[in-house]
């Protein structure tokens, strides 16, 4: 009797000193905040490429005000856009080249919100995918 007390103490014994919580050795630090940044302009080889959707710059401007913001592009008398100081800038929206006068698209972009744009891209060496002049 005396045996089956002792081994049953002993299996209880280990059982308990199996279950003991052992101190963490390793140290940790509480992380106050972590910031996270998305590069907005991005330098390609044949062009300059404003990631729109990651500025805070859209919010509460027109699609003209944004351009005229975007590096390489200048409006000098809120009609006609420059690109690197070249007059002959042409428009592209979605892919297309766009057709309108340049009163017209001044007004459409005025009136379009800077939220509705993705990115922008400004072309400085156009291939020939593009079919503009030497002088555009």
């Amino acid at each position: 009797m005396k045996r089956i007390i002792l081994s049953m103490a002993i299996v209880f014994s280990t059982c308990a000193f199996a279950q003991e919580k052992k101190a963490d050795t390793a140290k940790t630090k509480n992380i106050e905040g972590v910031t996270i940044t998305k590069q907005v302009f991005k330098k390609q080889s044949d062009r300059f490429v404003y990631d729109v959707a990651a500025s805070p710059v859209a919010k509460g401007n027109t699609t003209f005000d944004l351009l005229k913001q975007t590096p390489l592009l200048s409006s000098t008398d809120d009609k006609t856009l420059k690109i690197a100081a070249k007059n002959n800038a042409l428009i592209y929206i979605n892919g297309r080249k766009s057709n309108m006068d340049a009163e017209s698209l001044v007004q459409f972009l005025k009136n379009t919100p800077a939220e509705n744009i993705q990115k922008i891209e400004v072309i400085t060496v156009p291939g020939s995918e593009y079919q503009v002049e030497s002088s555009d």
